[in-house]
């Protein structure tokens, strides 16, 4: 098994921190961005960067992101409602980012611009260390690591060649150190079931959730990859 180096680290996992009603037919336009610290293990160095995202209630066209000490950023669309920024492999360096206050800019769908800030604050995670991932039999992957300080909960995700996420579990408490994949789970989007010997990348991603806030933002987010063939 070798350690994965290229890859989206929170697509298709959005952390929900802004509660809108999807009821109002005219409703007063809203929006709140988040920014978090990004860690990963990349040619056995532990890295770090910047992951932004943002919501709302309307139609966004354009979402930017900047702060006095770094240069704004275009985030990416995912639906109208929702943008994200996940960077590069090269974006990522050995300096923890510096906690800085960020400004949100969005044009609506009609024209309007509205803004949002957050505070990153100081706290951030590294990647767990995979202790072992090893096939039980019957197509059963039982995988072991070491905790992170801090980490609140996890979740592990299984992708395929063309990062589509197949296996997604739900939340785990920030003491589990071990968790065990199986072809019969639920957790498999939509009913896939993995051929033998079929290239896989797992990933163990821990989270940390901003504490200065109560809906929900993230303050730091820490991935650990490996490449697995998997075995039925």
């Amino acid at each position: 098994m070798k350690t994965m180096t290229n890859s989206k680290v929170l697509m298709g996992t959005i952390i929900a921190f802004l509660l809108v009603s999807c009821n109002d037919d005219d409703p007063i336009p809203e929006m709140d961005g988040d920014v978090y610290y990004l860690s990963r293990v990349i040619e056995q160095d532990t890295v770090y960067a910047l992951g932004f995202q943002v919501a709302s209630n309307v139609e966004m066209v354009s979402v930017s992101a900047a702060s006095t000490y770094y240069p704004a950023v275009n985030l990416e669309m995912s639906y109208s409602s929702y943008f994200y920024y996940d960077p590069n492999d090269a974006e990522y360096t050995p300096e923890v980012p510096y906690p800085d206050n960020f400004v949100f800019t969005a044009q609506l769908l009609g024209g309007e611009v509205l803004s949002a800030s957050d505070q990153l604050q100081n706290d951030y995670l590294d990647p767990v260390e995979i202790v072992s991932a090893e096939f039980q039999g019957g197509g059963s992957l039982l995988a072991a690591w070491n905790e992170t300080e801090g980490a609140e909960y996890y979740q592990i995700r299984l992708l395929d060649q063309s990062r589509n996420v197949v296996y997604l579990s739900q939340g785990l408490s920030g003491q589990t150190n071990s968790y065990t994949i199986s072809t019969g789970s639920s957790e498999w989007t939509d009913g896939y079931t993995p051929e033998n010997e079929e290239l896989l990348t797992f990933e163990i991603m821990a989270f940390l959730y901003d504490s200065t806030n109560s809906s929900g933002k993230l303050q730091s987010a820490a991935i650990t990859s490996l490449s697995l063939n998997w075995q039925n």
